[in-house]
């Protein structure tokens, strides 16, 4: 967690916060570039655990999702083409 929160500290709140001190500090992730996104998600895939391990399993869902769509599609066009 230690290197999450330097990267957060470092990298997103000192480049990119708002800083006000009447207001306080404000970051929205979706004010963040794509790039800073990726970064960031990549900084948390490789030393958050649970969020590697969620990440993976709505992978999976989104791949196992489409497996019978485009099977039938294949078996489909496979059967048209005999």
């Amino acid at each position: 967690m230690k290197e999450i929160n330097s990267y957060i500290d470092r990298c997103l709140i000192d480049e990119y916060a708002t800083k006000n001190f009447d207001d306080g500090y404000y970051l929205d992730v979706d004010d963040l570039s794509e790039h800073e996104r990726s970064n960031f998600l990549d900084v948390l895939m490789k030393h958050d655990t649970n969020v590697r391990d969620y990440v993976l399993f709505q992978m999976q869902k989104l791949i196992d999702q489409r497996l019978p769509e485009v099977e039938a599609e294949k078996r489909f066009f496979a059967r048209g083409a005999a």
